[in-house]
């Protein structure tokens, strides 16, 4: 898929392999990646919602979220790390697009609805990374935007970068849109600038 695109045809695309269908089985193929090919031979039914909650208009709010947050982030750089002030200078509207597939791909890994934990991060890091190389011929730039799926955990104290920051706040500020029992009650968006604002 050329990078060309516009993200909605990008969403469109991720949404009929994965996030408009029913939670793939929980077994992996020899590649490693979740087994989609069965479901994806169904026809796509409009008329049910197989993911209620992380599913593709979580995804597609995620990734708008994606571009509020980086203006947020370059007009309030100041108050992050030098390394993270360096990134925001050197963001591209293609980096930043390809940071939106990441957030619109950063579920597809679950296999069981509100999963948590880095189970389901690393198996979300396989399944962009796959969607990645149609997209991206750098394999390490590849794997740094894949990576940010399992940065983005908050438990996560290792170094952070944009795209992780990002998809992290944008995650928090989705979780707490829902205003349900599920969300982690210590949760915060204190992790990078907001508490210094």
């Amino acid at each position: 898929m050329p990078s060309t695109l516009f993200l909605s045809e990008i969403a469109t695309d991720i949404a009929r392999k994965y996030l408009l269908r029913a939670l793939p089985p929980a077994q992996r193929l020899p590649s490693g990646l979740l087994d989609y090919r069965l479901i994806r031979n169904e026809p796509i039914n409009t008329n049910v919602l197989h993911r209620v909650i992380d599913g593709y208009t979580s995804a597609c709010r995620l990734a708008a979220l994606i571009q509020v947050l980086f203006e947020f982030y370059k007009k309030n750089k100041n108050t992050f790390l030098p390394s993270l002030q360096k990134e925001i200078d050197a963001i591209t509207p293609s980096k930043l697009q390809e940071i939106k597939v990441v957030a619109l791909m950063s579920t597809t890994g679950r296999t069981k609805v509100m999963e948590k934990g880095s189970k389901y991060r690393k198996q979300g890091k396989k399944e962009c990374l796959a969607y990645l190389k149609e997209m991206i011929s750098d394999a390490n730039e590849r794997e740094r935007l894949a990576n940010s799926i399992i940065e983005c955990d908050r438990k996560n104290k290792n170094g952070l970068s944009l795209a992780s920051c990002l998809l992290s706040d944008a995650t928090m500020l989705e979780d707490l849109q829902r205003r349900d029992d599920s969300l982690d009650k210590g949760c915060s968006l204190t992790r990078f600038a907001f508490m210094s604002i």
